[in-house]
């Protein structure tokens, strides 16, 4: 039968091991000694000296040292030394193939004891029991009766707790395993160390070297079991990598974990911002409301003061003759009356958007006129330079907002003077346009102070909300009308504020009424006025009964209620506050209707769209006028109604 040349030939150990040791003296015979270049070599090979003891017990005190007699600096030692002799088992095992090659693996394999004889490391005795045929089954038990590291021990006096032929094991392991090409592990069962009378040795793959030493733990005495520990080469540096990666896994994982926990935070903090910026804007917006609230119904009793005072210059200037200088101061009184109205409707501009009147017939005489009233609000250290033409044509917005829009701009500038200078005002029409179409007035209002005239936060803007009366009041203005302002800042030398307004074509002739026109008369018919502003109520009354009109008044619209429920009684048109005691004027119209439906309604008031919605009030489905007003005002609103089918 062929023999199978993986197995190792069945002939006695011994004979085999004195073969090789015989074929690889004269390797270690060939000494070359070098001492003054420090060399030795072997057949040419370079070799080293090593004194015993540093590779044995003075290794396990140092390292017992270093690790401040740690219960595991034992097991530390035992595996490095284990795992260096493994090392260099593998490193000579190949490189004695190179030098001495036998296809033969039992010459192969008897090469590592003659070779570990002739180095030193001690003698090797193979049992007869051993099985050498590479595979799972391999098992090899030897005995070192004179291992060095056993004999620095005892040659120290030392008696060892332990098995410390280490290197021992891990060579002839290391040097079996690169032989016969599978894992094996060495464990030592007995030390001389220790009191035995021999190393003995079991070398076998991990598996079947774990099942022998259950059994030989059965009948060991009692103080070896549980000191053998089946080495596995570079266990612990595997241990520490794999450590190693764990814990930079868990840093990786704990930086993810972090930077997550801080997203989170910053988001928490963000809502927490935005929550508190919603809350201080909750409160902002409510205490605003509520200025606005206050402001609307301050605006609402000053203008009726203001309807008063127009209302009788007016009535006085009728009995003037025309150009004279009486007539004229009236005119100036009756100007700055619609300018003093003009500048409590500004507190009303960001609740309310107040209708446009018609477009203004021109603009210079406007403009001239109201800086003429405002020179005098300025301080004397101001000097106020003025160049506007004679005529400029006409803008779509009416003389109130340009007065109002001329008013906060000049009090504004003149806030950012305090140590004086110039203010220019001009005005022109900018004719760089298409044939055909009007070109737009450019206002521009500029000052040499040394400061902007636009202070952090109130630069005018579309969309920017700001309460108040400033600049964001005038851009709310120009908004209404689809003019614009810009801003051009020199720093220390002032700023310049330019208005653009669009222009717009002239009324068609007898639109409005001429100067002397009182508005339209009436013919006899009865209107009921329910007024509880008594000083308005008179003017009222007068008015209407110069233009031809029966005037009924009450402050009651309970009375007047009463009144128009009497058998008999005429009313043509119910002319009604719209905020009123008791029952508000849409609750009066709509009861008196309910008795007599083709009842003509015109409703006043001087408050806001907001405060008026509060009471159920919508501007656009009300004829309504917005006080304060003229008597021609009233006279042509009460007429169109009386005259509608």
């Amino acid at each position: 039968m062929e023999r199978d040349p993986s197995t190792i030939r069945p002939r006695t150990f011994a004979e085999a091991i004195r073969a090789c040791r015989e074929r690889v003296a004269p390797h270690f015979a060939d000494v070359d000694r070098r001492p003054l270049e420090g060399t030795l070599r072997l057949s040419g090979e370079r070799y080293l000296l090593v004194r015993a003891a540093s590779l044995s017990r003075e290794l396990f005190q140092l390292i017992h040292e270093i690790l401040e007699a740690d219960p595991d600096s034992e097991a530390v030692a035992l595996d490095l030394a284990y795992d260096l002799a493994h090392a260099i088992g593998r490193n000579d095992a190949r490189w004695f193939q190179q030098r001495f090659p036998e296809s033969d693996p039992s010459e192969r394999f008897f090469l590592g004891p003659a070779h570990f004889a002739l180095t030193g490391w001690g003698d090797v005795e193979l049992d007869e029991a051993s099985r050498l045929e590479p595979g799972p089954g391999f098992l090899l038990r030897y005995v070192h009766r004179h291992s060095f590291e056993a004999d620095v021990w005892l040659e120290h006096g030392s008696a060892a707790l332990f098995p410390v032929c280490a290197m021992n094991a891990g060579y002839s392991s290391g040097w079996t395993s690169e032989t016969l090409g599978q894992p094996l592990s060495a464990v030592e069962i007995d030390c001389r160390a220790m009191g035995h009378e021999a190393c003995r040795f079991v070398m076998a793959g991990p598996a079947e070297l774990r099942r022998i030493l259950q059994e030989e733990s059965r009948h060991a005495p009692i103080p070896r079991r549980g000191s053998w520990r089946i080495p596995d080469p570079f266990l612990r540096q595997r241990m520490e990598r794999e450590l190693r990666r764990s814990r930079e896994e868990l840093e990786r994982r704990v930086q993810e974990r972090t930077e997550d926990l801080s997203r989170l935070a910053a988001r928490l903090q963000d809502e927490v911002l935005q929550r508190e910026q919603a809350e201080q804007r909750a409160i902002e917006a409510a205490r605003w409301e509520a200025a606005g609230q206050v402001a609307g119904g301050i605006a609402h009793d000053f203008n009726n003061l203001m309807g008063v005072v127009i209302g009788e210059v007016e009535r006085l200037e009728a009995h003037l003759a025309p150009g004279g200088p009486e007539s004229e101061a009236l005119a100036r009184v009756q100007a700055g009356c619609r300018a003093a109205a003009g500048l409590s409707l500004q507190l009303l501009d960001f609740v309310r958007p107040d209708p446009m009147s018609d477009a203004i017939e021109e603009a210079a005489p406007v403009i001239r006129e109201a800086l003429h009233l405002l020179e005098r609000v300025l301080p004397s250290g101001i000097r106020l330079e003025v160049r506007i033409p004679d005529r400029l044509g006409t803008v779509s917005i009416d003389r109130d907002r340009l007065t109002r829009v001329l008013t906060l701009l000049l009090l504004r500038v003149r806030d950012r003077m305090p140590q004086g200078g110039t203010l220019q005002v001009t005005a022109s029409r900018d004719l760089m346009q298409q044939p055909g179409v009007l070109g737009p007035v450019l206002l521009e209002v500029q000052h040499q102070g040394t400061d902007s005239a636009f202070p952090p936060g109130d630069r005018p803007g579309p969309g920017r909300p700001l309460p108040g009366t400033g600049f964001a009041a005038i851009h709310r203005i120009l908004e209404t009308c689809g003019a614009t302002l810009s801003i051009q800042e020199t720093p220390d030398r002032g700023a310049r504020l330019q208005v653009r307004l669009p222009g717009a074509p002239p009324p068609a002739a007898g639109h409005d009424a001429a100067p002397q026109d009182r508005g339209p008369r009436g013919a006899g018919e009865v209107v009921l006025v329910v007024e509880d502003h008594l000083a308005l109520q008179r003017l009222l009354q007068e008015v209407l009964r110069q233009a031809g009109y029966e005037v009924v008044a009450t402050a009651d619209p309970e009375e007047a209620l009463l009144w128009m429920k009497e058998p008999g009684r005429r009313v043509d048109l119910l002319l009604t506050d719209v905020i009123l005691p008791g029952i508000h004027g849409p609750r009066l119209a709509e009861q008196a209707r309910s008795f007599r439906p083709d009842l003509k309604v015109l409703f006043m008031s001087g408050y806001p769209d907001e405060h008026l919605g509060k009471v159920g009030v919508e501007r656009d489905r009300l004829d309504l006028l917005q006080k304060p007003f003229s008597p021609p005002v009233l006279l042509r609103e009460i007429r169109r109604l009386l005259t509608e089918t």
